[in-house]
């Protein structure tokens, strides 16, 4: 008897401009200066309500938080800042 499964897939509906997934943290090939090396890499997600925000927008907002997580902004103190550079 062959049994058939319906795969369902749940889009998350809400009201917020902006839903952020971390996912986990995975050990893949990279370029680093011009040379193929093993790094972590962190999975995240961003998902944008396009009735509140447009496109561009969206696009610098994740291209700016994309250079503020790879720096490591905010993970020294105040102190340790070289110039106080923000």
């Amino acid at each position: 008897m062959n049994k058939q499964h319906n795969d369902y897939k749940v889009i998350p509906i809400n009201d917020h401009t902006l839903d952020l997934t971390l996912g986990g943290i995975a050990e893949k090939p990279g370029v680093v200066d011009g040379h193929i090396a093993i790094r972590e890499y962190l999975c995240i997600t961003l998902s944008f309500n396009h009735d509140l925000i447009d496109g561009a927008p969206a696009a610098r907002f994740t291209g700016r938080l994309k250079e503020l997580i790879e720096s490591g902004y905010g993970l020294c103190l105040p102190s340790q800042n070289p110039g106080g550079q923000r």
